[in-house]
């Protein structure tokens, strides 16, 4: 007589229930806590961006006071950088609840 191997029965157990009926639930006493934690680094991000871009943009005037294409091209792709960025960390509770539909923020 053979027993049926452990991994079997549980993967029975697992397909007895109806994987459409698990919801998540966001009642956890700790996630109020990380929200506030997640909107910190959020808010800090933005202000380290912001100050990128406004150090590029005074490197892009003074390359273009002394005349230095590199300076200015360089300039202008960390100023798109750092915009995009900004965008993009802005966006990201949005971004989370359109593609998974959660409401994060």
């Amino acid at each position: 007589m053979t027993r049926p191997h452990i991994t079997t029965d549980l993967a029975q157990a697992i397909l007895a229930d109806d994987p459409s009926t698990i919801t998540p639930t966001f009642d956890a006493p700790w996630n109020a806590t990380l929200r506030s934690l997640i909107q910190m680094f959020q808010g800090s991000a933005l202000y380290v961006l912001v100050g990128l871009l406004i150090a590029a943009a005074v490197g892009w005037v003074g390359s273009k006071i002394v005349q230095s294409g590199t300076g200015q091209k360089i300039s202008v792709i960390v100023m798109l950088v750092c915009g995009v960025s900004a965008i993009i960390v802005s966006a990201a509770g949005g971004l989370i609840w359109w593609f998974a539909g959660i409401k994060m923020f």
